[in-house]
């Protein structure tokens, strides 16, 4: 690891004594969008991780201190494991937005791993009309919905 430790605050730091292993502290995002030829699931990994250095909070671990005896810190990570973080989903061709809403829950209904930076982009490609889904999924002490919007623009 390199650079500082830094503290969360205690807000943030809120957000993970409150996560239970039922109860997730993570926020999503869909966008359902229309491929040009161009857009599959390398050329966006490949994509958003080019601009990953330029996106602190993407590129934090948050680490718990033993026993609570401090609110958690914040390390950088020199190295994103792209197969972690970016993940391909098939939805065969003929996929209704009801499925995207059901990979939707899968996705959620799993908790982040805080051995990585707290987030993950799920590509699902195959749906019926030919668009692709882009599933964002990020802990809530990373960015609220809107400030995690903005951040991914």
């Amino acid at each position: 690891m390199d650079g500082p430790l830094v503290r969360i605050s205690g807000f943030d730091a809120g957000f993970f004594y409150s996560q239970t292993p039922e109860v997730h502290q993570h926020i999503h995002l869909l966008a359902l969008l229309e491929p040009d030829g161009v857009l599959t699931f390398e050329n966006f990994t490949a994509a958003v991780s080019a601009r990953i250095p330029l996106l602190p909070p993407l590129r934090h671990r948050t680490v718990r201190i033993p026993f609570a005896l401090h609110h958690p810190v914040i390390l950088p990570v020199l190295e994103i494991d792209t197969a972690h973080h970016f993940r391909h989903h098939d939805l065969g061709g003929t996929a209704t937005y009801q499925d995207v809403c059901a990979l939707v829950s899968r996705i959620a209904s799993s908790p982040l791993d805080e051995r990585h930076p707290l987030w993950e982009m799920h590509y699902a490609e195959g749906l019926a009309d030919g668009r692709v889904a882009v599933v964002v999924k990020a802990h809530h002490s990373l960015a609220d919905g809107v400030a995690i919007s903005a951040l991914l623009e």
